[in-house]
């Protein structure tokens, strides 16, 4: 399934031969900025995709600023941006745990708020 972040102003995918999904980009414009993300599966990487992908985004970017919103960071992603000349200007953890089912709320807890 594609991510909100794949689904922008214009969106590009490679599929394989038998239909699967195998890598996908998306950007978007918005007051002079240009923000880009794509995924690759993990078993199509390092095969240019990636490259290929970027190339497509800083291209589709023309005059605007190119932000590159990524999920994880990686050597292989650092790399991959650097040889394009991005540089890293924030990154986060955040740590997430699956739950197995969602908790049911029989009132709003306290520390949810709720505006009109």
């Amino acid at each position: 399934m594609l991510d909100s972040r794949l689904l922008r102003d214009q969106t590009i995918g490679l599929r394989l031969a038998d239909g699967t999904l195998a890598a996908a980009a998306g950007i978007g414009h918005k007051e002079g900025t240009a923000t880009t993300s794509g995924m690759v599966h993990p078993t199509e990487r390092h095969r240019g995709i990636g490259n290929r992908h970027l190339r497509w985004a800083i291209e589709k970017s023309g005059d605007a600023t190119l932000l590159v919103e990524t999920e994880t960071c990686s050597a292989d992603a650092d790399s991959l941006y650097a040889r394009h000349g991005l540089v890293r200007i924030s990154a986060e953890s955040v740590m997430r745990h699956d739950l197995p089912n969602v908790p049911v709320y029989r009132s709003r807890p306290e520390f949810a708020s709720r505006r009109c």
